[in-house]
């Protein structure tokens, strides 16, 4: 069941006039294939894989909108950032800043 959550589908598959309706998944990396039955078990099969994989299709979708937003502002940052520089402002993080001034006559020494 663990796997049929994640993944797995059923196929419909033709021989000369009859059709056959088998549940195909990956165990361990190895394609298992189970029989199902006629079009009605075929139809009550899928409807509880799709219950069963709601979860995983939902989180699927979520991280790929997620992946997309974070281009989005990777490539905003960087569309915006040679105008804050040039008004002397920086990106910490995704909040934009003025630096830090520094006291005139102090250094920092990295060698210590």
């Amino acid at each position: 069941m663990e796997e049929l959550a994640e993944q797995g589908f059923v196929c419909e598959e033709r021989r000369g006039n009859r059709t056959y309706y088998k549940l195909r998944f990956r165990r361990a990396g190895k394609q298992i294939v189970r029989y199902v039955g006629g079009a009605d078990r075929a139809a009550i099969v899928e409807a509880e894989l799709a219950m069963l994989q709601t979860d995983t299709k939902v989180m699927r979708e979520l991280n790929a909108k997620v992946k997309f937003a974070n281009k989005l502002i990777r490539e905003a940052k960087q569309a915006i950032e040679p105008v804050l520089k040039a008004n002397g402002f920086v990106f910490h993080g995704l909040a934009i800043r003025l630096p830090r001034r520094r006291k005139k006559g102090v250094t920092t020494n990295s060698n210590s």
